[in-house]
C-alpha cells in the first residue's frame, strides 16, 4: 500500500521515536512511502521547509491510498494535509500521543467523516494496535468513479467483456492494470 506518513517537525524533538516506529513499521511491512518525510527532514533540517511544499504534499496525498498523521504537536499544515486527503477520498489515521495538548487539536474531533480515524496512545503497543487495526481495515481500498463512454467504446469493451466472460469493470481494470505494467518497465 503507498501510505503518506506526515508529522509536525516542531514536533520531532518530543516524538521522534513514535515517529520512527511508524515509519520503521511500514517498511518493514512491505508498504511504501510516497514521500518518507523523516528522511528528508533528517538530510534537510527540521527548520527547512522545500520549495513549493504545498504543491509537493498535495502531489503525495493524491498517489497515497491513505494517509498516517502523528498529530501530537499541533501544526496549520497537519490541518491542511488532513481537510486535503478527505477531501480526495483518502482515510486517514491521525495519532496523538495522550500527553499531548489536547486543548489546542479540537479541530479533528470536529470533522465527522467515516474516513477520518482518531486514536490516542501512551507507549509503543498502544500505538502499533491503532496502526495495525487502520492499515487492515484500509488494504483493499476501492475507489467508485463514473465512467463516460461513447456508445462506441461502450459497445466495444461489452463485446470483449462479453467474449472473456468477466464483468466491463474488469475488463476496464484488466486494461489499466497491464497499462501500468508497462509504464513500470520504462
Amino acid at each position: 500500500m503507498k501510505i503518506l506518513l506526515e508529522f509536525s517537525r516542531s514536533g520531532l524533538p518530543i516524538y521522534r521515536k513514535y515517529i520512527e516506529l511508524i515509519r520503521n513499521y511500514i517498511l518493514q511491512n512491505g508498504h511504501k512511502l510516497v514521500t518518507d518525510l523523516l528522511k528528508e527532514t533528517n538530510n534537510q533540517g527540521q527548520n527547512d521547509l522545500p520549495k513549493e511544499v504545498f504543491s509537493k504534499i498535495s502531489r503525495s496525498i493524491s498517489q497515497a491510498q491513505c494517509v498516517i498523521i502523528e498529530a501530537s504537536e499541533v501544526s496549520l499544515s497537519l490541518g491542511y494535509i488532513l481537510t486535503k486527503a478527505i477531501s480526495l477520498g483518502k482515510p486517514v489515521l491521525l495519532l496523538r500521543h495522550k500527553e499531548s495538548n489536547l486543548k489546542k487539536s479540537r479541530f479533528a474531533e470536529s470533522i465527522k467523516s467515516k474516513l477520518l480515524k482518531v486514536s490516542m496512545y501512551a507507549n509503543n503497543e498502544e500505538l502499533l494496535e491503532s496502526l495495525i487495526y487502520f492499515l487492515n481495515q484500509n488494504k483493499n481500498i476501492k475507489t467508485r468513479f463514473n465512467l463516460v463512454m461513447t456508445n462506441e467504446i461502450d459497445s466495444f469493451v461489452t463485446q470483449e467483456s462479453k467474449e472473456k466472460n468477466i464483468s466491463k469493470t474488469k475488463y476496464i481494470i484488466d486494461l489499466i492494470k497491464k497499462s501500468m505494467k508497462e509504464k513500470k518497465k520504462n
